[in-house]
């Protein structure tokens, strides 16, 4: 370095002696000559040369400053440039964004793929002792070579083995962990002083990066931000964001419509091609089971950027468990290839049954008896809801009797739903023999509670026993109201306005709901009391023309991620014609069969969380094992707590064991919903990433800045930023001043032909 500094200087002092050389050359003496008119020649000079000499001397400082200006300012990139070679004490930390934008693919090539090549050639310019650190953005943002390492091979090798994942990204994080290391890194260096850190964000961020704009911590002092140039493209990517099922419970048994499961699926178009036409085709199907998928084309119009498709797919014929365990994973993915593959699917637990086995408790005069002839008003509530729920001998349902006062874990085992017919049946002593406690349990695991009043007791005396022991936030009195015989209330089969998309039970039902509720009658209801505060665990489903509850759904919300955990089904009016006409009415049927399948599928827990989170599981269960077989996709450990011990990266389902391999539930992890390939402006992210530096140094002229590198600089690593920082520094104010120079040098050398030409005139004047 030494030799090198020499040489620019040795050759800076003979640039700028050179126009001195040549002056001195040209005023060598030559032996006078006198002749005629000397004296006239010699009086003119005399009152000339004082002006003369100062404009040689002016024009001669000119051109010296002129060359001393043009050399210094070409030969300092070049110092800068060189500057580090040799040098030790540089701690560089890597940034890649291991996201799901990051599979971003232009012309073959990720955008992790770039960035790890662009870090090679950062860490190809490292000296002996210089550091190198990695850090992730993929959520959560986190150290992969922290603290720093003087190995850079190692570090070289770890950058070649990343892979991107499919979880969003966090900026905001990353500064977090950045930070936190510098300052941990500094503390334990001997002399902080010789060290220069210098973070290096080795890929420009995309829209679908998550949380870009957030507020973002301050790096510490004498930290160096040099961040990649922008991506010039936007490529297309098509996402599928989203699955419903419009019955969440899947029959194994059943047959024709039972059988078949109909869902909808969510599609957005981001980057390019948004404004251009096109067709994707979108399959559905049963993760890891053998049976037919079920295929749509989805056309886009210009500038559409969100679409839907509905598609049926049949349930497999095999057996599956009638427990309350089993389950299935639907399964949508577009087909054909995009910008971003980890987000071409969309997973979604469902309950799987060969049949849903339901529980009636009811006592003796509610349960009925086998009727054969006879009129309606004869038939109890048991025997109005076994008509509802087994229509026919091929319906998938199984009826089992429960007698209120013999609750116990062991009859609630293996049922996804109780009916309550008689609630002023049921035991409410203390601990264990409180029968609302066990119900409790029984939700709490994720089954459904369908209750109906009391339908011969003339004053209702368990409803504060329900609402206490099982924790509900039903308010109900004790005497039913009474509608005059001749002006009974009717039903309303209006959508109610609180209910959100997706949440409505009986949505499969609203498109002839309104006729099938009119001829309704209701003489004695007893309906929850209403505070005229909206709750999100409580909403009513149904109700009477004048507004009163008919059934309302509360639902329950679990420890965990999951969804929900359990519901409870209030039907204001008993299953007997003297409180309604109800179940002598068509409304019976494909009502009770809409609350006990879709509650079903309510009330289980939907283990579905977004990739980067620890995935929760059910309860009991002792591990994740992958439904479909991959590279990314391993067995997955479980901590006391039901999560998984480590965040899951990847997207995919898994199936939910115990410790003795049995099936306790599915679980799917989905990609995020949002990977906009859009590239985020050159301005925005300097604007965003100028909040991160250090504050100015005391002395300093101006706060540090966000320096820049585009894809020719890389190959040459920090020292080619160096140099482009360097020539858009002193080297252009070096460069302005020989241009000066330059304007000084042509003023003067006119000037001094002009007093030239005024001096030969003069002596021929003479």
């Amino acid at each position: 370095m030494g030799v090198l500094h020499a040489g620019i200087l040795v050759g800076g002092l003979a640039a700028v002696a050179l126009p001195i050389i040549i002056h001195l050359l040209l005023r060598r003496r030559k032996r006078p000559m006198e002749w005629g008119a000397m004296r006239f020649v010699l009086e003119a000079y005399r009152k000339t040369r004082r002006r003369t000499n100062l404009e040689r001397w002016l024009l001669l400082a000119c051109r010296c400053l002129l060359v001393a200006a043009l050399a210094v300012g070409l030969a300092r990139p070049l110092v800068a440039g060189r500057s580090s070679e040799g040098r030790g004490g540089r701690t560089v930390w890597l940034v890649l964004d291991d996201g799901l934008v990051a599979q971003t693919s232009e012309d073959g090539k990720t955008d992790l793929a770039r960035a790890i090549e662009r870090c090679k050639g950062v860490l190809s310019t490292l000296g002996a002792g210089d550091r190198a650190a990695v850090v992730l953005a993929g959520v959560p943002a986190r150290g992969l070579v922290v603290p720093p390492s003087g190995n850079l091979a190692g570090v070289r090798s770890t950058l070649e083995s990343l892979t991107p994942t499919d979880t969003p990204s966090d900026w905001p994080g990353v500064l977090g962990v950045l930070g936190e290391a510098i300052a941990h890194d500094r503390s334990q260096r001997a002399d902080t002083d010789a060290d220069e850190d210098v973070v290096v964000v080795a890929q420009g961020a995309r829209a679908g990066a998550g949380r870009i704009g957030e507020p973002l911590a301050r790096l510490p002092a004498g930290v160096r931000v040099v961040l990649a140039e922008p991506s010039a493209r936007a490529p297309v990517n098509i996402a599928v964001t989203g699955v419903r099922a419009l019955r969440p419970v899947l029959i194994t048994g059943g047959e024709g419509s039972e059988a078949a499961q109909t869902v909808t699926v969510s599609l957005r178009r981001f980057g390019e091609g948004v404004e251009k036409a096109a067709v994707t085709r979108v399959s559905v199907r049963l993760a890891g089971q053998d049976g037919a998928s079920s295929t749509a084309s989805v056309p886009w119009a210009l500038g559409q950027r969100e679409a839907t498709a509905t598609m049926v797919i049949d349930s497999p014929r095999a057996p599956a468990s009638a427990g309350a365990t089993g389950g299935a994973v639907v399964v949508a993915e577009t087909e054909g290839g995009d910008a971003v593959n980890g987000d071409n699917a969309w997973r979604l637990p469902v309950v799987q049954r060969e049949a849903l086995r339901v529980g009636v408790l009811a006592d003796s005069s509610a349960r009925g008896s086998v009727v054969s002839g006879g009129t309606a008003d004869r038939f109890r509530p048991g025997q109005w809801l076994s008509f509802a729920l087994r229509p026919s001998e091929s319906a998938a349902v199984d009826l089992v009797d429960i007698e209120p006062g013999a609750i116990d874990a062991a009859r609630l085992a293996g049922l996804d739903a109780v009916v309550v017919l008689s609630p002023d049946a049921i035991p409410t002593g203390d601990g264990a023999a409180n029968g609302w406690l066990r119900l409790k349990e029984f939700v709490s695991q994720g089954g459904l509670l369908v209750v109906t009043p009391a339908f011969e007791a003339a004053t209702q005396s368990w409803p504060e026993a329900m609402s206490s022991g099982l924790g509900v936030a039903l308010s109900l009195g004790r005497a039913p109201r009474e509608y005059p015989v001749d002006a009974p209330g009717r039903l309303s089969g209006a959508a109610p306005s609180d209910l959100a998309a997706g949440a409505d039970v009986l949505a499969t039902l609203r498109g002839e709901l309104d006729v099938l509720a009119r001829p309704v009658a209701v003489t004695r209801l007893l309906a929850p009391l209403e505070d005229g505060e909206a709750r999100e665990d409580v909403k009513v489903l149904l109700r009477t023309a004048d507004g009163a509850p008919f059934v309302t759904m509360v639902t329950r919300k679990g420890d965990t991620s999951a969804t929900a955990a359990g519901a409870v089904v209030y039907l204001s009016a008993a299953l007997d014609l003297r409180w309604t006409d109800l179940p002598a009415k068509p409304l019976m049927v494909p009502l009770m069969q809409e609350l006990v399948r879709q509650g079903v599928g309510r009330a289980r827990p939907v283990f579905a969380t977004t990739a980067g989170a620890r995935a929760a599981a059910p309860d009991g269960a002792a591990e994740l094992r992958p439904i479909e077989k991959s590279a990314d996709r391993a067995t997955l450990a479980l901590n006391g707590s039901g999560l998984t011990v480590e965040p899951v990266r990847s997207a995919g389902a898994w199936r939910a064991v115990d410790a003795q391999g049995a099936e306790r539930g599915m679980v799917a992890v989905n990609a995020p919903a949002d990977a906009d390939t859009t590239p985020v402006s050159r301005e925005r992210m300097a604007a965003w990433m100028t909040a991160a530096l250090p504050e100015k140094p005391k002395g300093a002229e101006r706060p540090p800045e966000v320096e820049w590198a585009g894809d020719d600089t890389w190959r040459r690593g920090l020292d080619a930023v160096d140099a482009n920082k360097a020539r858009v520094g002193t080297s252009s104010l070096l460069l302005l001043a020989a241009l000066l120079c330059a304007l000084c040098e042509v003023l003067l050398a006119r000037m001094a032909s002009a007093s030239a030409v005024r001096k030969g005139k003069g002596l021929a004047r003479g």
